[in-house]
Formats: C-alpha cells, structure tokens, sequence
C-alpha cells in the first residue's frame, strides 16, 4: 500500500487526502462487520 501512496507523492502518513482516510475507514468498517459475522458462525 505505501508503495502506491509513495507513486501518487505522498510520503507520510499525514499528508493523507481526507477522501482517502475516509475510504480507508470505510474499509476498516467493513472489515469489522465481517470479522464480526465470522466470529458469531463460529460460536454457533
């Protein structure tokens, strides 16, 4: 991933556009959901 962002010129962590944050989050939302529902299968 840091070689892509390294492509488009950003270098650090904090020069992050805010749109891609936010579909970094949205990313790692989704990912909760379904660790979340794979977690449940397994208790069941």
């Amino acid at each position: 991933m840091w070689q892509v962002l390294s492509d488009q010129g950003i270098l650090n962590e904090d020069e992050l556009p805010l749109d891609f944050i936010d579909l970094l989050n949205e990313c790692d939302n989704a990912t909760s959901v379904v660790e979340v529902a794979i977690s449940s299968d397994a208790t069941k």
